[in-house]
């Protein structure tokens, strides 16, 4: 069966005037954002493309001073504007009062806000830009707001590098919204097996050598288990004495199962023969080996300039494919995981499991396009 894309329509071809500026608005709402994105933001942009009045979209979830939903729209044109912000700010009440989240936010979650953003800010002259005080706030739950849209240049490697990875974004909400409207990810596993399919054919797709994925997952595993400090299953520091027995024990549980679910999969993308894989699998992986072409056309010309988040270092072009696309596509991986609500420690275990699952599957042999 044909996977596409048609739950919130194909984007329209970018019109020959400029574009409006984005709209960044923050939805605070302490329930479960699937509905949020299905029965409001889903319909909210089938309506504004089908008008030809957006340019481009895409959604992050997001912590800080409440857990919300990040909906970034871009008009069309500029005389767009009024229009799109009408649109949403009915799309957006109407929901809010008819679907409000019941309950008030995870306390706990509030409470360590403050050290969040010493952690995700580490710059404290950026942090007193935010907020002077050195204090997060907490907004209304059931209540949206627009916000500047500040794109991360440093992230992503410039304008350039920006403007790539809004419509890798663009794509990625479009997909999961599908997947959230076609399938049961509000049962665990399934969304934990869902995100691993997709890390697997992203990583795959993106670095091709298998020993240079097995290094970049297990990279990205040490990187967000020792940001955030997190074990798996629990908070105390002395419950896995090396951050990943019981990871170990989850896995040698369902090894087999794993190896059949995704080396195929690994190993079709290896070869070239992405026209075997099916559903959603198959557009996913098309999607990320035109990203990886676009990627290398415009870093290996020098146009990718990155700075590190927090310190005070000088840009630096990266050029050279090796460093260059691990280093996007950590971000890019993470900001999918993000979507379909995967937590950071989620991302810890599921990035254990796949880098497991092809050294042993895989041993010595290095697979490349």
């Amino acid at each position: 069966m044909t996977f596409k894309l048609g739950v919130v329509d194909d984007p329209q071809v970018p019109p020959a005037s400029r574009p409006g500026d984005w709209q960044a608005l923050h939805i605070f709402y302490s329930a479960n954002s699937q509905p949020l994105l299905t029965d409001c933001v889903a319909p909210l942009v089938h309506d504004l493309r089908s008008r030809g009045l957006l340019d481009m979209y895409f959604f992050i979830n997001y912590w800080m001073e409440g857990p919300h939903v990040r909906l970034r729209l871009k008009p069309a044109t500029e005389a767009a504007v009024p229009a799109v912000r009408a649109a949403a700010d009915t799309a957006l009440g109407d929901f809010l009062s008819s679907r409000p989240a019941l309950f008030d936010y995870d306390q706990d979650l509030l409470k360590i806000q403050d050290g969040l953003l010493v952690t995700e800010y580490p710059d404290e002259q950026e942090r007193r830009r935010m907020y002077p005080d050195g204090r997060v706030p907490v907004q209304d739950n059931n209540t949206f707001h627009y916000r500047d849209y500040q794109p991360e240049y440093g992230r992503y490697g410039g304008p350039v590098g920006v403007a790539l990875a809004e419509r890798h974004f663009e794509f990625s909400s479009d997909l999961v919204i599908k997947l959230l409207q076609t399938m049961n990810v509000h049962i665990r596993p399934v969304l934990l097996g869902l995100a691993a399919q997709l890390m697997m054919i992203s990583t795959s797709t993106f670095l091709r050598d298998t020993d240079f994925i097995v290094r970049f997952l297990e990279r990205y595993r040490e990187y967000w288990s020792s940001s955030f400090g997190l074990d798996y299953w629990s908070s105390s520091s002395d419950t896995v004495a090396d951050g990943t027995a019981l990871y170990q024990t989850c896995y040698d549980s369902m090894k087999d199962e794993l190896a059949a679910r995704f080396i195929d999969t690994h190993d079709t993308i290896q070869r070239g023969q992405l026209d075997h894989l099916t559903g959603f699998r198959a557009v996913w992986a098309r999607h990320w080996e035109t990203l990886r072409e676009q990627v290398l056309d415009v870093g290996t010309a020098g146009k990718l300039t990155f700075i590190k988040n927090g310190t005070s270092r000088a840009p630096k072009v990266i050029s050279k494919p090796d460093p260059l696309l691990p280093h996007l596509l950590a971000s890019y991986v993470h900001m999918t995981n993000n979507r379909l609500g995967l937590s950071i420690a989620d991302e810890a275990y599921l990035s254990y499991v796949l880098a497991r699952t092809l050294q042993d599957n895989t041993g010595n042999r290095v697979l490349t396009s």
